[in-house]
């Protein structure tokens, strides 16, 4: 990783596709978590089917506690036990409250 590919902030956002179907992470994202995880930065994950359970369940698996789960009216998946908000009524709602 390059310098000018460092993450930067105090926050990292995980948002991605519940159309994703992969079994494990991406060896390239893995690494971005496990840097954010170092500078124990505030990471924001969702909570749908796809890349956001995956993401949750490599941070559970790490046993990562700052983290913050965003939701919309319901809660549908918290694999840490973590923190959760809820940033919108619906679907649309709830990426914009988190980006």
């Amino acid at each position: 990783m390059t310098k000018q590919d460092a993450l930067v902030g105090s926050r990292l956002l995980l948002m991605g596709s519940k159309a994703f179907r992969g079994k494990e992470l991406p060896t390239q994202i893995a690494e971005r978590i496990d840097e954010a995880i170092v500078r124990n930065m505030t990471i924001i994950v969702g909570e749908a089917l796809g890349a956001c359970r995956l993401y949750q369940d490599y941070l559970q698996s790490k046993g990562y506690k700052n983290v913050i789960v965003g939701h919309a009216k319901s809660l549908r998946y918290n694999a840490g036990n973590w923190q959760t908000v809820q940033y919108g009524n619906d679907l649309k709602g709830r990426e914009r409250g988190m980006i």
